[in-house]
């Protein structure tokens, strides 16, 4: 396998290990993650395009995908997560101000 392969190959691995590692709760090491990762899969599929015959690199590919695709599921069940905790917070919120008396308050610019 090419050298330039083999690169490009151990790049895709690292950035999808390293996805799978990120904090779910940090939406910005995820989107970082996921960017490092979205850009090892263009540099391969260019490489590969060059490449064909290369079985290893093909394996290697999916199953770099393969594992990336469980890291998408948990991003996306943790952005459905803070959508349903905002949803939740912000029925709370609503309740409390139809609840309490909240007058505005007044300002007097004549002065």
């Amino acid at each position: 396998m090419n050298t330039e392969l083999e690169i490009a190959l151990k790049n895709l691995e690292q950035s999808t290990e390293a996805l799978l590692r990120a904090d779910m709760q940090d939406v910005m090491a995820v989107c970082r993650a996921l960017e490092r990762r979205a850009n090892a899969i263009t540099e391969v599929a260019s490489i590969v395009e060059d490449a064909r015959g290369e079985r290893s690199a093909f394996d290697r590919v999916s199953a770099a995908l393969a594992s990336g695709d469980e890291a998408a599921r948990r991003a996306l069940g943790m952005k459905r997560d803070a959508t349903e905790e905002w949803m939740r917070l912000h029925r709370v919120l609503d309740g409390l101000d139809k609840t309490m008396d909240v007058t505005p308050p007044v300002v007097d610019c004549s002065a």
